[in-house]
């Protein structure tokens, strides 16, 4: 899947006694990072598909969206009876 998905940036195989085989799957397409999680598959074939088949439905559902620069205020807070008057809510 690293080699064959576009955007892959990670994944991790492993088992558990409640969850049996699963899969965790990282990918990233236009700023876009979306993690998928596969639990309790029985094949090693049908947990990679079903990854792909979420990871898929995320980039063709959502985007990024910019919101603000880093360190932006986004609004300042007026405060009663606390020890500051104002507070800076940064993004």
């Amino acid at each position: 899947m690293i080699r064959t998905y576009n955007g892959a940036t990670g994944l991790k195989t492993g088992s558990t006694s409640l969850a049996l085989y699963n899969l965790s799957a990282s990918a990233t397409r236009d700023d876009l990072s979306l993690i998928a999680v596969v639990m309790r598959a029985p094949t090693t074939k049908l947990r990679f598909s079903e990854a792909k088949l979420l990871l898929d439905y995320g980039f063709s559902t959502y985007s990024f969206q910019k919101i603000a620069n880093k360190g932006a205020i986004a609004q300042n807070v007026e405060i009663s009876k606390g020890t500051r008057k104002k507070c800076k809510s940064c993004v």
